[in-house]
């Protein structure tokens, strides 16, 4: 039973709530969406996100040394990866050099935005293509059934985060907003900006977990049942090192107890794998974790110092969410590849021979 694990999450948990509760009280407000400030309060609330992120990051590692596996395989998918950080460092650099400029590609109706929808829609089609795959695997396949079902429930939930980005083609095609929408926070055909905060943590939170704490889980926490379950849809370790800027674009949500938390943690996770890729000699991973660590650290430090520079205080939670999609978008691809290759091996083990 992972004991330290469950212990350390259902802790964070708890100290997230006392600080939600705090934010309220002194700040009027339960997400703050403010940038840093250098408060006593604000300082004690980093120092404790530090505890709450060392504890849950050694209460994974602890946990899994007491069921060692076998050691993960070396990264196998430099490519995204590297396309990633030098994406996220061209994004750093642009807004080092000119905000407005950052501010104009991460706008409404520009690259960022059209990409980030976009990454939504192929995710959408690599987990409808894992739904086609398991079709065809014979009716007594393990958890063939459940693999149809919930690839088919992240189809539906990439389509809608990549149509909901652009609010469903409006402005591409001109049409106007129905009455029944335009209450919400934009007059948009959209859902998400009915509640848009609330929606944008739980997406952002969500991410994180599912692209840098599910494969640090996996790799070196304790072994769940889950993990037996839903094994087609665990995301390879190399996730982790290509959404290291999930973690770190941020500068309006740092105020927000989780955010410093997810920050902190990530990091710690990265030097992890990078210690651990030391350790077992494979250079391609140990380099490709200690860049996303030097990423993370620069990009970090870049806006939380420079963040007054912004034109809006919230542009770089632009450039968040199209890694967020990115990712999702790769954790698609992987599962597809994964259930496709058992649909190959059944083939060539059941195909004649002459």
């Amino acid at each position: 039973m992972p004991q330290h694990t469950l212990v350390s999450l259902f802790g964070a948990v708890f100290v997230a709530i006392a600080f939600t509760v705090c934010d309220y009280l002194l700040l009027d407000d339960i997400i703050p969406n403010l940038g840093p400030s250098w408060a006593a309060y604000d300082l004690l609330k980093a120092v404790v996100a530090l505890c709450v992120a060392a504890a849950i990051v050694a209460s994974i590692y602890a946990d899994g040394q007491a069921v060692r596996r076998a050691d993960a395989p070396d990264v196998a998918r430099p490519g995204p990866v590297l396309l990633s950080h030098v994406l996220a460092s061209l994004f750093v650099l642009l807004f080092l050099i000119s905000p407005t400029a950052f501010n104009w590609l991460g706008s409404e109706d520009n690259v960022v935005e059209y990409l980030s929808a976009l990454f939504g829609v192929v995710g959408a089609a690599f987990f409808a293509g894992v739904v086609l795959a398991a079709w065809h695997l014979p009716d007594g396949s393990p958890n063939r059934r459940l693999t149809l079902v919930f690839a088919a429930l992240c189809a539906l939930a990439l389509f809608l985060l990549g149509m909901e980005e652009i609010s469903w083609g409006q402005r591409l095609f001109g049409f106007g907003t129905p009455e029944s929408f335009t209450a919400n926070r934009q007059g948009e055909v959209n859902l998400h900006n009915f509640f848009t905060t609330p929606i944008h943590t739980v997406y952002r939170l969500g991410s994180w977990a599912v692209l840098i704490l599910l494969p640090f889980l996996v790799t070196f926490g304790p072994r769940f049942r889950l993990f037996d379950t839903f094994h087609n849809f665990l995301p390879p370790r190399w996730i982790a090192a290509m959404s290291a800027p999930v973690a770190c674009f941020n500068y309006n949500t740092w105020p927000f107890f989780p955010t410093q938390v997810v920050v902190l943690s990530s990091l710690l996770m990265m030097a992890v794998f990078w210690r651990q890729a030391l350790r077992d000699r494979q250079r391609t991973a140990a380099l490709t974790f200690f860049a996303a660590l030097i990423l993370m650290l620069f990009a970090q430090t870049t806006f939380l110092v420079l963040g007054d520079r912004f034109v809006r205080h919230w542009d770089v939670t632009e450039y968040q969410e199209f890694f967020m999609a990115f990712g999702l978008a790769a954790v698609g691809w992987a599962a597809w590849a994964r259930v496709r290759e058992r649909h190959v091996a059944r083939d060539m083990t059941t195909s004649p021979r002459f």
